[in-house]
């Protein structure tokens, strides 16, 4: 009866290790899977932020040749507006330079 006993334990511990065997391999398998896991998202994110700033720098070059554009047209027309100035001016010039040569 006491050999049954300590068969009985004995049989009852090596259950006992295969379980915590057991339980430690799937923890360090789903360790792993996590870290996997993580790895990935990290991935995923860091590929997310590459194209959103990707994204953002192709915006503000579009942005940055229409506000060019704009002040180049601004430009332009504040140079005929000069020039018929200036024209104006000259003739009134010439104009003055030949009312007092008469």
């Amino acid at each position: 009866m006491v050999e049954e006993t300590i068969q009985s334990i004995r049989e009852t511990e090596g259950k006992a290790d295969s379980v915590i065997r057991d339980a430690q391999e799937e923890g360090k398998r789903l360790c792993e899977a996590a870290e996997r896991k993580a790895s990935e998202v990290k991935t995923e994110i860091l590929k997310a932020a590459q194209q959103e700033r990707a994204d953002r720098l192709e915006q503000a070059k579009k942005d940055a040749a229409k506000e060019e554009e704009a002040a180049r047209k601004e430009q332009e027309g504040m140079i005929r507006d000069l020039k018929a100035r200036a024209a104006g001016m000259e003739a009134e010039a010439v104009d003055l330079v030949v009312s007092n040569l008469v």
